[in-house]
């Protein structure tokens, strides 16, 4: 792990001591925050730098004094600046993808809420809050996954042996079955495990549950990469990507399957199972899988309806089946609504917290939501703007219809 980055790291452990090499991590995480005491509560910049590290962020600053905190991001946190123009007017940033500073970035956080922390640097570091809700998502998987790591970390220091396997074998692979059991609330557990595939390739498999066909499937995975080119989505390429810890968002050699999450921050998607969603999720269309390769191995495909107003986990529990003839074998969950009754990870209290994260995200809407916290202050404040442009936005109000079919919405 500490040879996929920047060189600093992998000369430090190729001759430092046995003591040196054991913490790697720990020296990963200071440059990280930088500074040396890595067990202080975390500044504003330092739950920044873990934030970006793990879930690639881009900044949408527009103007110098916006640019601040990414700068202070470049200086002192580990980020990287691609390009710049004269006297830095603007410039183009990133966090590349290096497992030994998400690994530091991954203990540092324990202790705050990452969802929480994400919304202030949204309205206070000029972050991109995505389009569809995906960088959410891509929060909530991590969460599940730091869960089910931080559940069977191995309480002593690494031996030669762990050191040699980054520690793998003990504590940061986890099993299919342990991330998913981790994602979904605990009512949900039993309805997942026993399902059977929605699509499949072969006969035999119509009865084999999800529990079973994964049951000896692995995940290795400590934070997410932006994939520029659609291209690289195929089994040759993931296959590169386990090896440093890393997982895709855009949305294997022999013997690599994959969970494939689309996700939809639009409240016309509801707790309903949509068949036609999962169908456009074709493993041989997206290039996952090469056309004329050897039988692939089962998928999980899910679908995150994170706006809807209910809460549900549901499976394709169908007797008929989609196709007659099926290339590859998939599992579908639908998962709608961001609240505890659906994902493990989310707190009674942040509810209100990844609703607003939500809001954000659908850019149309930033200009009319910002500062929403439920209080009655702030709802006068969402009405005046949108008086300021009627007829943009649905305030809420049932459309009243007028004769010849002209539909005159009501006042907010």
């Amino acid at each position: 792990m500490a040879h996929l980055g920047r060189a600093l790291f992998g000369t430090r452990y190729d001759n430092g001591s046995i003591k040196i090499r054991r913490e790697i991590v720990t020296f990963a995480q200071a440059k990280l925050l930088g500074n040396s005491h890595v067990y202080g509560k975390l500044h504003w910049d330092g739950k920044l730098a873990c934030l970006a590290v793990r879930l690639c962020i881009e900044f949408r600053a527009s103007d110098w004094a916006q640019q601040e905190p990414e700068r202070r991001q470049v200086e002192r946190h580990m980020r990287i600046c691609l390009f710049a123009t004269a006297a830095f007017n603007a410039m183009v940033t990133i966090s590349p993808s290096e497992p030994l500073l998400a690994e530091g970035a991954y203990k540092a956080m324990a202790g705050w809420s990452a969802a929480e922390a994400l919304l202030q640097h949204i309205d206070g570091s000029s972050l991109s809050a995505g389009d569809r809700g995906e960088l959410i998502a891509v929060l909530i998987v991590l969460l599940a996954r730091d869960d089910v790591v931080r559940s069977q970390a191995p309480s002593g220091v690494l031996d030669d042996r762990g050191l040699k396997t980054d520690g793998m074998p003990s504590s940061r692979v986890v099993t299919v079955v342990q991330f998913l059991r981790a994602l979904f609330t605990k009512q949900e557990q039993t309805n997942w495990a026993l399902q059977p595939p929605a699509v499949c390739q072969d006969p035999q498999e119509k009865t084999v549950p999800l529990e079973k066909a994964f049951e000896d499937g692995y995940i290795w995975f400590n934070h997410f990469i932006r994939a520029e080119d659609y291209n690289v989505i195929n089994q040759e390429y993931l296959w590169r990507l386990i090896s440093r810890g890393a997982a895709v968002f855009v949305l294997l050699k022999e013997k690599v399957s994959a969970i494939l999450i689309q996700v939809k921050n639009d409240q016309s998607f509801k707790t309903t199972m949509r068949h036609d969603i999962f169908d456009g999720m074709c493993p041989f269309r997206k290039g996952l899988f090469a056309k004329g390769a050897a039988p692939p191995q089962p998928i999980i495909r899910m679908v995150f309806a994170l706006a809807s107003k209910g809460s549900a986990v549901k499976q394709d529990v169908s007797d008929m089946p989609r196709f007659k003839k099926a290339k590859f074998t998939a599992y579908d969950i639908w998962c709608a609504g961001t609240t505890p009754d659906t994902f493990g990870v989310i707190e009674p209290q942040e509810v209100d917290t990844y609703r607003a994260l939500l809001l954000r995200s659908r850019k149309f809407f930033d200009h009319y939501t910002a500062g929403t916290g439920g209080t009655a202050l702030n709802k006068r404040r969402n009405e005046a703007r949108r008086r300021l442009n009627p007829g943009c936005i649905d305030a809420g109000g049932t459309p009243c219809e007028l004769p010849g079919g002209i539909l005159c919405p009501s006042f907010p």
